[in-house]
């Protein structure tokens, strides 16, 4: 993990942990993690960093994910399945 990633995974862990002192929700610890971003501008590099650990810290600790934001292979698993659905193999 880069610099930025370790920095980035402490300020997440951090804020995790105030949040489920407070006893806050899936959905307000999350936001509240967002908020957290450390690095100024969401841009370039730290930026980039800041969400590929982002993804991985949320998916670990059960927290919800923007969107329909997807790993890799959920995005792959989905692709299959509607290709072997079209093909008649479901």
């Amino acid at each position: 993990m880069s610099t930025w990633g370790q920095v980035a995974h402490g300020v997440m862990l951090e804020t995790l942990i105030e949040c489920r002192k407070a006893g806050k929700s899936p959905e307000e610890t999350a936001k509240a993690i967002d908020a957290a971003y450390p690095f100024g501008a969401r841009e370039h590099h730290p930026y980039k960093a800041w969400l590929k650990v982002r993804a991985s810290f949320f998916a670990q600790h059960g927290l919800p994910r923007k969107g329909g934001h997807r790993t890799q292979k959920e995005r792959l698993d989905d692709l299959v399945a509607r290709m072997g659905a079209q093909r008649g193999w479901a």
